[in-house]
């Protein structure tokens, strides 16, 4: 996946998109909508026919309806997850607080709530993958002794257990470890991780420590590697390396 520029000529080099929609209304108007920035636009309307899909090609970006006539896009966005690390962006009429903290807990990189309003859509989009872009990937391991983050693979090994990281967790124990032993405000981290355009709240970057903490703070360790600056932000202590 390439780091994408703003400009619009360059953001229809993104080569692929799958659009999970059950209402042919919103999946006719994502198409619309996509086909302007994206060379292939692949519709489906079951999370069935969606990782079918996902098994015959990969994507660069998708978004993904929560009321499927299968199964819900909750259930099928934990699916993806094991299939691919494309970005997926929540496009829904569902806005209770359960569901997007549930889908950003299960590796969503975003959630728009309808109606879709093109502009914002394709916004959205381009941000994700700049920030989904090879900058992650700088810092490509660390290793302690202990603890073994493998950005490259989406890996985490702590005491010998291993976890596999969602894209935005990625992001953000990347930019976490890369400022190792200095404290970083949340909004520099929301800038690292989401992009300076971000209009999320804090309540997503808390989700996301939470559910990284339990991959890599061990309960009960004495040594927590993620660490909290209550109204600051977050901090990621190292120990020393082991021979």
């Amino acid at each position: 996946m390439t780091l994408l520029p703003s400009d619009p000529e360059a953001e229809r080099s993104i080569a692929a998109a799958l659009v999970v929609e059950d209402d042919p209304r919103s999946a006719a108007l994502m198409q619309t909508i996509l086909e302007e920035i994206v060379r292939r636009v692949v519709v489906v309307n079951t999370a069935t026919e969606a990782l079918d899909a996902l098994a015959e090609s990969s994507f660069d970006v998708i978004t993904l309806d929560i009321g499927l006539p299968d199964i819900t896009g909750l259930e099928l966005l934990h699916h993806i997850r094991e299939l691919s690390d494309a970005p997926v962006i929540m496009v829904t009429a569902v806005d209770t607080s359960s569901s997007i903290v549930e889908a950003l807990k299960s590796g969503a990189d975003d959630y728009l709530i309808k109606p879709i309003r093109p502009a914002e859509l394709r916004a959205r989009i381009g941000a994700v993958l700049r920030r989904t872009g090879p900058r992650a990937h700088e810092v490509e391991l660390y290793s302690d002794g202990r603890l073994v983050i493998d950005f490259a693979r989406s890996l985490v090994v702590l005491a010998g257990v291993s976890s596999t990281l969602s894209a935005t967790e990625r992001r953000l124990l990347h930019a976490l470890v890369t400022h190792a032993g200095r404290v970083l405000t949340h909004d520099e981290v929301i800038k690292q991780v989401w992009g300076a355009g971000y209009e999320g709240t804090q309540a997503n970057l808390h989700v996301f420590v939470s559910y990284l903490r339990k991959k890599v703070n061990a309960r009960g360790d004495a040594h927590q590697y993620i660490q909290t600056h209550r109204a600051i932000g977050y901090e990621f202590v190292p120990i020393e390396a082991t021979p």
